[in-house]
């Protein structure tokens, strides 16, 4: 599964298909294992996320924000990044509740894709902000290819 080089240059999306494992830890802990497909918008600056039959969506470039919430949830701050060479595609976003209350949380959501095989990894992680225990854990990987725009 090779990439052209010269895609490094272009606006192109990828489709990628592959196996979710997901390990809810709290409570009574138990295992889901979905086939997914994701569809990737790549540009030079900032990349689509869209999952095909989750409903995920997520858009990665290089930022920081509060997202504001209505009392009694917490703000959440959102730091994004994104990097993207002509043999690989980083992004990451870590979501973290401002607050300190006993049920705030970060997530942290990486992804990697090797453009000259092909291979998406993704992790996702939500952890208790004051404990460190991990909640959940989300591991997916997958082939990608590019989108045939000859339509």
């Amino acid at each position: 599964m090779f990439f052209c080089s010269l895609a490094f240059s272009e606006d192109f999306n990828l489709i990628c298909e592959g196996e979710r494992k997901v390990h809810y830890l709290s409570g009574k802990e138990f295992n889901v294992t979905n086939f997914e497909s994701v569809l990737l918008k790549i540009n030079n600056n900032a990349m689509e996320y869209i999952g095909v039959n989750s409903g995920r969506s997520y858009l990665f470039s290089n930022r920081e924000y509060t997202a504001p919430k209505w009392p009694p949830h917490e703000d959440i701050k959102i730091t994004e990044q994104y990097q993207y060479t002509p043999k690989i595609i980083k992004a990451s976003q870590m979501i973290a509740d401002t607050g300190d209350s006993e049920e705030s949380s970060i997530n942290l959501f990486s992804l990697d894709v090797n453009l000259l095989t092909g291979e998406l990894n993704e992790t996702e992680i939500i952890r208790n902000k004051k404990t460190n225990v991990k909640s959940m854990s989300n591991n997916f990987q997958a082939l990608c290819i590019r989108e045939d725009r000859s339509y």
